[in-house]
């Protein structure tokens, strides 16, 4: 990259971060468009990006993937793993796990990345593990899908971690193993995952791998409530409800297994008609 590419670039990022200057999506596009127009992938990469997300401009697909196809070709990583994730859920193109793999290959088997560029890096390894635990495109293979959640997990992604804590809890090409089941789900709660934070909380309430502990089950069931777990709202209110450990109290039932059916939980809806 030139200094005058790199230039063109950096103000780019400046209007489009509103780094020490008002945020600008119009005046950021015309600079990524100058340096892009140069061959200058991570210009070409954040033209794709606005077109995808619609940032300053109107939401386009087809335009964002021809930016990212010229970025990509240039072995940038996060255009590699943006073409990766619209072939494989379809979005405005025909849906392809054999196009979509191939790109979360090259994105994955980069070596050291940039810090730009690890996000990609990542997902591409965790979208391989997807493939390969779903079988889409590809023969169903946990052995393998463990290996790419293993690499993503190693890299500090909360979803490859709960994804590898599933696997050990319950026994998916893997021998069933709670303590380390535990383990990674402690690794993706500790990130705020929401799956991992309720998975804890039922592991804790009936003794799965760990002493039955009512407390710490609250505590992990009340982190995955907050963040919207209809299971775990459910659970909360069935802990109120029997004086699990917890003072027996029917409003907080109540209130906890309204929100969970509002989200269509049939154990809360059915838990209701007790209070009828």
């Amino acid at each position: 990259m030139n200094n005058e590419v790199n230039y063109e670039y950096q103000l780019g990022l400046k209007y489009y971060n509103g780094d020490g200057v008002e945020q600008d999506y119009p005046k950021a596009k015309t600079w990524f468009e100058k340096a892009a127009e140069q061959d200058d992938a991570n210009s070409q990469y954040m033209l794709g990006k606005m077109y995808y997300y619609g940032e300053g401009v109107k939401q386009n697909y087809p335009k964002a993937k021809t930016w990212f196809e010229k970025a990509a070709e240039q072995g940038d990583v996060n255009s590699q793993y943006m073409l990766g994730k619209m072939y494989y859920y379809g979005e405005r193109v025909k849906q392809d796990y054999p196009k979509a793999k191939t790109w979360f290959e090259k994105a994955a088997k980069r070596g050291n990345v940039c810090k730009a560029a690890k996000q990609g890096n990542v997902y591409s390894k965790y979208m391989l593990g997807v493939l390969y635990y779903a079988g889409d495109g590809v023969e169903q293979d946990h052995a393998k899908a463990k290996t790419w959640f293993e690499k993503a997990a190693k890299q500090g992604d909360a979803r490859a971690q709960f994804r590898l804590g599933e696997m050990y809890y319950y026994g998916e090409g893997v021998k069933q193993d709670y303590p380390k089941a535990k383990g990674w789900f402690e690794k993706a709660a500790e990130h705020g995952y929401r799956g991992a934070q309720c998975m804890l909380g039922d592991m804790y309430y009936y003794g799965e791998g760990v002493k039955q502990n009512y407390k710490n089950a609250k505590d992990w069931f009340e982190k995955a409530a907050e963040h919207g777990v209809a299971y775990s709202q459910y659970m909360l209110g069935q802990m109120y409800y029997f004086g699990d450990e917890v003072e027996q109290d029917y409003i907080k039932a109540k209130t906890w297994f309204e929100k969970a059916a509002e989200q269509g939980n049939p154990e809360a809806v059915k838990a209701l008609e007790r209070f009828k």
